[in-house]
């Protein structure tokens, strides 16, 4: 049995919890205290952490909340460390701002430990890509627009996370922003058909809600490459050429298909499995057409009946909104992002294939026979 298998949302929630705790145990400090608790508070516990250190590491944080969620927790600063090495893109930049943070409120022995483990640690991290407060272009509205942020919602801790990081954007000026939490759906085409319904957004901004925006512009950018009428939709990850499997993602050479294809994606990733920046953007132009995208994020500026007709699940509901798209003439793209757009958390499960691959024999049977 691979070990994906067993390696579900709680179960690795309990293994990083049994880390942290032995890790106080060999150095004599104990916070985390495991027996007698449900995975509900466990659950709980863990993921508040995780989403302080995320923003810590993403540098989207206010100070006295670190503070207080710390000291209420009662986190050590193994916890902390454990989080930083295991979940962080840019392990350096958090142990520094945890510094910065940790002096301003006299917790010594914080800053001692952080400053340890800066001396230790060689400086390995790629740090051009995590300067994301360094405006791009700046987006001036001549009349008053709106942009929704559409969003399924079936984890409400998950949804709060992506709330926050919205609530942190820079907004143009004469642009209202909204965010459309659809809870309770059957499928993300019907989830996103009733987002549509309930606004009357201009632009629209559909993403999964474990994505978070990492860099406070991306409004602005987005917004600007709108002024091309024939872009009808935005994404951070796609394919120039959609493979005969109909899986977007499939570059395997196998006889599928994929020999002209090309892949485009700039996105920061953080699962169970693993951590940092997939960056396949190799183009100097602000972006590149493709014909299908990942719907971890897509910006719309026109509206198009999403096929909840043919997708009733969790699948396929991304390329078969592209190749609609396609069949008004619109453009489909990946943004080139001089500053990386957002970061996926990413969901630590087993994937129902079944179900993938019965929508995936709708969308051929729809779109390539």
């Amino acid at each position: 049995t691979n070990e994906e298998s067993w390696m579900d949302a709680e179960n690795s929630i309990l293994y990083r919890c049994l880390n942290i705790y032995q890790m106080e145990r060999n150095c004599s400090i104990v916070s985390l205290e495991l027996k007698g608790k449900e995975i509900k508070e466990l659950k709980r516990w863990y993921n508040a952490l995780r989403f302080m250190v995320r923003r810590v590491d993403m540098d989207i944080y206010e100070e006295e909340e670190i503070v207080e969620f710390v000291k209420r927790e009662n986190v050590s600063m193994v916890a902390l460390y454990y989080m930083a090495t295991t979940m962080c893109i840019f392990f350096n930049r958090t142990c520094e701002n945890f510094i910065k943070i940790f002096s301003k409120y006299a917790m010594e022995d914080y800053v001692m430990f952080f400053k340890e483990i800066c001396k230790e640690k060689e400086r390995n991290i790629r740090e051009e890509h995590y300067m994301v407060h360094k405006i791009s272009c700046e987006y001036k509205a001549e009349k008053k627009e709106k942009i929704a942020f559409i969003m399924a919602v079936n984890e409400e801790e998950m949804y709060e996370e992506s709330v926050y990081y919205i609530n942190h954007l820079n907004i143009p000026d004469n642009i209202e922003m909204e965010i459309i939490p659809v809870r309770g759906a059957s499928s993300l085409t019907s989830a996103y058909n009733q987002g549509m319904q309930l606004t009357d957004a201009r632009y629209k901004v559909y993403m999964h809600q474990d994505a978070r925006f990492t860099n406070p512009y991306v409004i602005h950018e987005m917004i600007k490459l709108f002024q091309n009428k024939e872009i009808g939709m935005i994404g951070v990850a796609g394919t120039k050429k959609l493979p005969k499997s109909a899986i977007w993602w499939d570059n395997s050479g196998n006889g599928e298909g994929m020999e002209d294809s090309q892949i485009f994606m700039r996105l920061y990733q953080a699962d169970f499995w693993g951590k940092g920046i997939t960056d396949n953007v190799n183009f100097m132009e602000e972006y590149v057409e493709v014909e299908v995208l990942d719907g971890v994020l897509m910006a719309t500026q026109y509206d198009i009946p999403w096929r909840e007709d043919l997708f009733t699940g969790w699948h396929f509901y991304d390329i078969s909104q592209c190749m609609e798209f396609n069949r008004k003439d619109l453009k489909v793209v990946v943004a080139a992002q001089q500053n990386v757009w957002c970061l996926h958390e990413g969901k630590t499960g087993v994937m129902d294939w079944e179900s993938y691959f019965n929508e995936r024999q709708k969308f051929i049977q729809e779109y390539m026979e």
